[in-house]
């Protein structure tokens, strides 16, 4: 990063101080990002976003896997601190944490781009996968769990469906390791992990110099709220506000260190920024809940926008929230941007 020693995140003048986020804090966040790769064993139907579809699955196969006590309730199970299962699909909020009891889960399921409604069998597709925090630990507990999906299937026709392979990634996205081969029934040893430290490091668009403008392409629905309603409008004061608690929660929650960034600062000094210009339209999307027997509208912002202000202070923000996406949802892979620069 042009060799700054200090590697500051979200920095801001606030009565006159620089309040930095260090990057101890970031090198705590550690995580995994792989790339999953599934064939159907018959003609298998998905609907247009099939996010949430690959997260039931994969909750459903993973209670299989890890719970001991599969006809109790998760709160009421003796087991609930220690269980991979309620860490990973119905995480606790520690003790201590003071934004109430809904904390988001440590993994983040991002579908291909362009996946078929319909696949036929030996046809390729998956999804990415990125497990944060403790969750990286548990990484056999979640290959052998999308290993039972060619017994218990996916979707409401519960087909059938082999896991090809997984990959390790690295900071761009490219195939880093096997840790799963399907044919040989192995699986591997992850050789590495990502860090947040790592990530600004690997990214070119974090430097010293000036910005004062950035374009994003929200990839998928983007679901960011003001004042607890939805907004179709992608302010850059709401983009900031949301980034800020989402990726608060996590440091908080999963790598178990409290963000030491001037909240009220940034978001004053995000109002200052300008939305140059914007390309985004509202996308309706809704998918239907087995747990609340109940179809959830779960609409939001896509497209590109263009921002132009004082940047420097938000850009490692910008660039860890377009890995670990923003606003609601972002579990089953809502919320993901990119940095066009």
């Amino acid at each position: 990063m042009n060799g700054r020693q200090d590697g500051a995140i979200c920095r801001t003048a606030t009565a006159g101080k620089e309040k930095p986020v260090v990057m101890d804090q970031l090198a705590k966040m550690r995580y995994l990002k792989l790339r999953v790769a599934l064939s159907p064993g018959r003609r298998l139907g998905l609907p247009n976003y099939p996010g949430s579809a690959f997260r039931g699955a994969l909750g459903h196969a993973l209670r299989r896997v890890a719970c001991s006590q599969r006809h109790q309730d998760c709160a009421d199970c003796l087991l609930q601190k220690s269980c991979v299962y309620p860490y990973l699909f119905a995480t606790p909020a520690p003790d201590h944490f003071s934004r109430g009891n809904r904390v988001p889960p440590p993994y983040i399921i991002e579908p291909w781009p362009h996946i078929p409604r319909v696949i036929e069998p030996g046809e390729e597709f998956g999804f990415d996968l990125i497990l944060l925090g403790r969750a990286v630990e548990y990484l056999p507990y979640v290959l052998v769990a999308l290993d039972l999906w060619h017994e218990q299937g996916i979707g409401p026709a519960r087909v059938p469906v082999d896991l090809l392979y997984v990959d390790r990634l690295d900071y761009a996205g490219n195939g880093e390791q096997r840790i799963f081969d399907g044919q040989l029934r192995r699986m591997f040893e992850p050789e590495a992990v990502l860090t947040g430290k790592g990530l600004l490091e690997h990214t070119p668009w974090v430097s010293d110099a000036p910005v004062q403008r950035v374009r994003l392409r929200f990839e998928v629905m983007t679901r960011l709220t003001h004042q607890g309603k939805l907004v179709d409008e992608p302010r850059f004061v709401f983009l900031v506000r949301a980034l800020l608690r989402r990726l608060g929660t996590l440091l908080e929650v999963h790598w178990g260190t409290k963000p030491d960034w001037d909240f009220s600062g940034l978001v004053s000094q995000a109002a200052g920024v300008r939305l140059l210009e914007d390309r985004t339209h509202w996308f309706d999307w809704e998918r239907y809940s087995r747990r609340q027997r109940s179809r959830m509208a779960l609409g939001g912002i896509r497209g590109e926008a263009v921002y132009e202000g004082q940047l420097q202070p938000f850009r490692e923000l910008l660039v860890l929230g377009s890995v670990f996406h923003v606003g609601k949802n972002a579990t089953f892979g809502l919320g993901k941007y990119s940095i066009l620069g």
